[in-house]
């Protein structure tokens, strides 16, 4: 089976998301990449994602919204599928 990575837009989600990484590294097959993509938070979402067992790209943007966010770490992966 080919690879598949995750996008996780986030904003000001420090609080959370941590347990939904907890949840995508549970899965079997896991993810080659998780590419969480910080839209403009002022929380310290690079604190909460510290120490987590999985293949992790952090990106930051200006607020654009979860749309533009999501297309932003699409255009980071180069799996066959996303997820």
């Amino acid at each position: 089976m080919s690879g598949y990575g995750v996008v996780i837009p986030a904003y000001n989600a420090s609080a959370t998301i941590a347990e939904t990484l907890r949840s995508v590294a549970a899965q079997t097959p896991r993810p080659e990449l998780v590419v969480v993509v910080d839209d403009g938070s002022t929380d310290d979402l690079a604190a909460a994602i510290a120490g987590i067992d999985l293949p992790l790209r952090l990106m930051r943007q200006d607020n654009a919204g979860p749309g533009s966010a999501t297309t932003r770490g699409i255009a980071a992966l180069s799996t066959p599928f996303i997820a």
